[in-house]
């Protein structure tokens, strides 16, 4: 992201994760589950009063190690209701670390689970269709980089990162607002008059994640383990040079003024809070799970051989010192709640 570049907006895709790795990590964001509880409960009451087959869907769930739990809550919540369940991720998804999560689980017989193997950004359902929309730390991920050209800040690696010149702010900013627009309107035509969307993402309030704006003041961890990496010669600099994580955080005005743009939608919540992730586990441990959420963006953007890849990732512990978060890293959580109007 050091050089001027157009690129198609689907050429890095929303969200890809290494499954295995994130599922075997990722409890270290559960908590922040806790944002959004109160609307998921207010949710699944209004649901129990519809009857027969519920249609729910949970999208962005990569190996569904924590989907798993938000399954368990909401069945819990529907005793004895015969539930369709969509899980939904991108085709490159682990499919067979999911389907062996979700067979694992020992799931109520009455829900009846079923995949979808495509980008959120597309058509899912029906017109009418869903009861219950929900997505849990997935929006932050958008569907591309920018297509207007973008120049960032030398080294910046992701569009909240210190060092981000203001006209690719701007453009990762206008890229955001679209997707998570467009992401909106799809679900508001496959929501049933009166469906439920809850959602949570990553924010930049009330803080930036420590990943992206280390307490040491100096670039994300991940543009730092890519510049050690071609200090050392494992790296490129042309490759390091195209090297672009692609999401983004929003601010809650942001996202309200996403919702504005959607008017199908009412807004029922809309909620900022700061969570520490990473806190309980061991400094290798944080930086696998860190990997496992970015690695495969990194991978795909830069182009580079495995090697050099698995490169970056071998400097990601001494990286997690040295800025800072050897104790874990603060991350702002948005909890977005909405439900589709009553024509």
């Amino acid at each position: 992201m050091r050089q001027e570049d157009q690129v198609d907006a689907r050429s890095v895709p929303d969200s890809t994760m290494a499954s295995e790795a994130y599922n075997r990590t990722s409890a270290a964001q559960l908590r922040a589950h806790s944002l959004n509880s109160d609307a998921l409960q207010a949710a699944s009451a209004r649901l129990s009063k519809r009857e027969g087959v519920l249609r729910i869907c949970d999208l962005g769930v990569a190996g569904g190690a924590n989907a798993i739990h938000i399954m368990r809550r909401v069945a819990e919540s529907l005793p004895g209701r015969v539930i369709e369940y969509a899980l939904e991720d991108l085709p490159q998804n682990d499919w067979n670390e999911l389907v062996a999560t979700l067979q694992s689980a020992e799931l109520p017989g009455t829900v009846f689970p079923r995949f979808i193997a495509r980008s959120f950004y597309e058509p899912l359902f029906p017109e009418g269709s869903l009861h219950l929309c929900l997505s849990y730390i997935t929006l932050h991920w958008l569907s591309g980089r920018p297509t207007r050209p973008i120049q960032s800040g030398e080294g910046a690696v992701m569009a909240n990162e210190r060092g981000v010149n203001a006209l690719t702010a701007s453009a990762w900013r206008e890229q955001a607002h679209a997707d998570l627009t467009h992401f909106l309107s799809l679900r508001a035509r496959e929501l049933c008059t009166g469906g439920d969307g809850v959602f949570l993402m990553v924010s930049a309030e009330p803080c930036v994640n420590g990943w992206v704006q280390p307490p040491s003041g100096g670039a994300s961890i991940f543009s730092e383990a890519v510049s050690r990496a071609v200090k050392s010669g494992q790296l490129t600099a042309e490759e390091a040079a195209r090297a672009v994580v692609p999401y983004y955080l929003r601010s809650k005005a942001e996202v309200e003024a996403a919702v504005a743009a959607v008017p199908e939608l009412e807004l029922i919540e809309l909620r900022a809070e700061k969570f520490v992730i990473a806190s309980e586990i061991s400094i290798d441990e944080h930086a696998d799970f860190a990997w496992s959420i970015h690695s495969h963006s990194i991978a795909a953007s830069t182009h580079a051989s495995a090697v050099a890849v698995a490169a970056v990732r071998a400097h990601l512990p001494a990286v997690i010192v040295d800025a800072g978060l050897q104790r874990g890293s603060e991350c702002g959580y948005i909890s977005l709640a909405v439900r589709k109007r009553c024509t």
